[in-house]
């Protein structure tokens, strides 16, 4: 492969004790775990995610299924959801 590409070596995941335990690829974080190995998404999607719905960082999460009724009336009221375009 190195004769193709420009390949540099940052370390090795495993378990052996001069092996490296975390690592960063591409933005994205692996952990070495005893179960197996461990992908977390870029930290920063988070963020991004958060911003084009109009959150913001101490928002609330909703415990909502998405049909709410009014207790008065018994009529389900329609939640009105969010769309954005490319």
């Amino acid at each position: 492969m190195k004769e193709w590409f420009e390949v540099t070596v940052r370390g090795r995941l495993g378990q052996d004790a001069g092996d490296d335990k975390e690592s960063s690829v591409l933005g994205r974080i692996v952990n070495w775990r005893e179960g197996g190995i461990e992908y977390q998404a870029d930290p920063r999607h988070r963020n991004i995610v958060l911003e084009q719905f109009g959150f913001e960082e101490g928002s609330k999460g909703l415990m909502v299924s998405g049909r709410v009724e009014d207790s008065e009336r018994g009529e389900v009221v329609k939640c009105r959801g969010v769309v954005r375009g490319r």
